[in-house]
């Protein structure tokens, strides 16, 4: 009733009319003020204004509806309309304003447009916005300097992404690029305005998909549901441009698109896109190469032979990955021809060997490209890359090709000691103990330490015998090189005749990595005898030293050890050592280093060195640890020192048999 007695006085111009009308601005109902300001702005121009201002203040009413009373007299109010909405904070009223303005014939209010966008601020930005459409370069520039500011406000860049995508001017894909970068922006926009945001995304499909090429995961995730439910006509353009963004994670979307596809239709488009891309760098075809691996039985092989020699490694790599996932002996020879070629890079060789791995090709020249991989070119004075012969060597392994023993023995003798020493690491891999004597003919008389150093090596994987661990044993007195292998090999053979010449070696000078193998070996072989010398490395040996004696002595489980070990709690200063002395107590199961390890529990420095004590104390502990396991598990600020107090709580009140653990509840520590 009270809308329409308003309507009813609209135009009419009397003192009590215009009082009543003005009184009505305070109506409760916001329906009743809007149709309140509209009788007044119909009944005086001079009211016009003060009527819209109403409204556009009133946070009951829509902003939009003061924009709309002041364009229904648009010939009274064109600079009113303008100062009215520069600074709302409702883009629907600022764009409704833009709308009425650019249809008034008012040189006077475009004028006062393009004087705004020398000013700052809001003002300049609603300017640019009205002016964009009449192709005003100073105005597209603004709009597209703005969206790029990182420092604007989401609702300016988006006000001013708006106004761009409805001009359309050179810059729009420009700025559409800019705006799809922004997770943050997309997401604040598209939970605002879904049918803009799918503009959006319309105008980067149209746009050739440029603006993909710097668009994050969440524009993408846009980009890639568009072309799900659209398919596209120029499929393979649109996936070439979705797997080439910067964004990873993005690339990984746009692939997971691909896949959605179906077979058919996918290797299509890929194999276009292949064909329009091989020589484009800007294109990332090694994403090309990774999908393709799920499509290798079904058609996929061609393109991925033809991408594995691309000029690109990294996508060579990808590709002759692919190969491997596919498991078609028909790739065969090309990647025997990639790993035996020793002008291409490591990276494509060693994807080949292991893509020969996974196929496991029957035909006999696997055998001679590995021997190529493992002995190298004969013409090569120098011989094979190291990574590459180590693999290779482990692929005969496991092919257990016993064909190649006897040309890695003859190859023993060659005169290159690259060529040596990558026979002889094979020979290893492949537990060949028939070539037990030339190896350790090798260790004993070559003239090259790193032939040495595999023949120690290799003669700790055929398994101990008297002559391996004699000839092993000896090589302790070799070069740091050879001795470091002889003592791996020894441990790994855990032969306990060999603690002795371990020990010997142990008491010479070493380098600190060769100590570290020695302690090493005789931790293997718990050797009981090497307990003393174990102690004094503890304390004067490197620190790598100290932490490997630390874990000898506790393999080898020496009671003796356990004053020394309890001690050296409390006076390490490397964490790393001293928690591998709190370990070895617990190998000990030292009950009385209990309160060494409840000092250690509360070590301000290092959670490692918490979190093994409060495990050990879990092996060895007493009612007071388990109170102080309490407070830890409450109290420590490292979840991981934190769940391991818990933990050897548990653990301690099952060994000490307290069916009734009431008094270590959450609720008493709270207390």
């Amino acid at each position: 009733m009270r809308i329409l007695a308003a309507q009813a006085l609209s135009g009419r111009t009397s003192p009590a009319v215009i009082g009543g009308l003005t009184r009505g601005l305070g109506d409760p109902t916001p329906e009743v003020r809007v149709a309140v300001a509209q009788a007044l702005a119909s009944s005086s121009a001079n009211l016009l204004r003060g009527a819209a201002e109403t409204l556009l203040n009133d946070s009951a009413v829509p902003a939009v509806s003061g924009v709309e009373l002041l364009g229904s007299m648009m010939s009274a109010a064109g600079l009113a309309l303008w100062q009215s909405i520069t600074d709302s904070g409702d883009p629907k009223a600022r764009t409704r304003a833009a709308e009425i303005i650019l249809g008034m014939p008012h040189e006077q209010t475009l004028a006062f447009l393009r004087d705004a966008l020398d000013a700052d601020g809001p003002e300049a930005v609603t300017a640019a916005c009205v002016l964009a459409p009449l192709g005003d370069d100073r105005a597209t520039d603004l709009l597209f300097f703005t969206i790029a500011d990182d420092a604007a406000s989401d609702e300016a860049r988006r006000f001013c992404a708006r106004a761009m995508l409805d001009c359309r001017t050179p810059t729009t894909s420009h700025a559409v690029a800019e705006v799809l970068r922004d997770d943050r922006l997309v997401l604040a926009w598209h939970s605002e305005d879904s049918v803009a945001t799918a503009d959006l995304v319309d105008d980067a499909v149209a746009s050739d998909y440029a603006p993909l090429r710097s668009a994050g995961s969440a524009a993408l995730d846009l980009i890639v549901g568009h072309i799900e439910q659209t398919h596209d006509d120029d499929l393979e353009h649109a996936l070439g441009a979705l797997i080439s963004v910067a964004d990873h994670d993005a690339r990984v979307r746009g692939g997971q698109a691909i896949l959605a596809l179906g077979a058919d239709e996918t290797l299509d488009a890929l194999a276009e896109l292949v064909d329009e891309h091989f020589d484009d760098p800007a294109v990332q075809l090694a994403e090309v190469a990774s999908i393709l691996g799920e499509f290798v039985g079904q058609g996929a092989l061609p393109i991925l032979l033809r991408l594995a020699v691309h000029g690109d490694w990294y996508t060579g790599q990808f590709a002759i990955q692919s190969i491997g996932k596919g498991g078609d002996p028909a790739a065969a020879p090309l990647l025997y021809k990639i790993a035996s070629d020793e002008e291409a890079r490591p990276e494509l060789r060693r994807a080949a060997l292991l893509a020969i791995a996974r196929l496991r090709p029957q035909d006999g020249g696997v055998l001679e490209a590995l021997l190529i991989c493992v002995l190298g070119d004969p013409g090569d004075s120098v011989g094979p890359d190291e990574p590459i012969y180590r693999l290779a060597g482990r692929v005969l392994a496991e092919f257990k090709l016993s064909e190649a023993v006897d040309p890695l023995r003859d190859a023993l003798a060659d005169d290159r000691p690259a060529v040596r020493r990558s026979a002889a690491w094979a020979l290893g891999e492949l537990a060949a103990v028939e070539s037990l004597s030339d190896l350790i003919t090798l260790l004993e008389h070559d003239d090259e330490v790193v032939v040495r150093q595999a023949s120690a090596w290799a003669l700790g994987r055929l398994g101990a015998t008297d002559e391996s661990v004699s000839a092993l044993s000896a090589a302790l007195g070799d070069e740091p090189p050879v001795c470091d292998q002889a003592a791996l090999s020894l441990g790994m053979l855990r032969v306990e005749d060999a603690g002795q010449a371990l020990r010997l070696a142990l008491d010479k000078p070493q380098p600190g990595y060769v100590q570290d193998r020695l302690v090493w070996a005789l931790g293997e072989l718990k050797d009981e005898a090497a307990v003393a010398e174990l102690l004094r490395l503890l304390v004067a040996g490197e620190s790598v030293v100290r932490r490997r004696s630390a874990e000898a002595l506790g393999r080898i489980g020496a009671s003796a050890a356990g004053p020394d070990l309890c001690k050296r709690v409390g006076v390490e200063t490397d964490p790393e050592v001293r928690t591998a002395v709190i370990h070895a107590l617990g190998e000990l199961a030292w009950v009385d280093a209990k309160r060494s390890l409840e000092r250690a529990a509360r070590d301000t420095q290092s959670p490692a060195v918490r979190r093994a004590a409060v495990q050990v104390l879990g092996r060895i502990g007493d009612d007071d640890s388990l109170r102080l396991l309490q407070t830890i598990a409450h109290a420590d600020r490292d979840v991981t020192v934190s769940d391991a107090a818990r933990a050897a709580m548990a653990r301690l009140l099952d060994q000490h048999a307290l069916r009734d653990d009431s008094d270590w509840d959450d609720g008493e520590a709270a207390a």
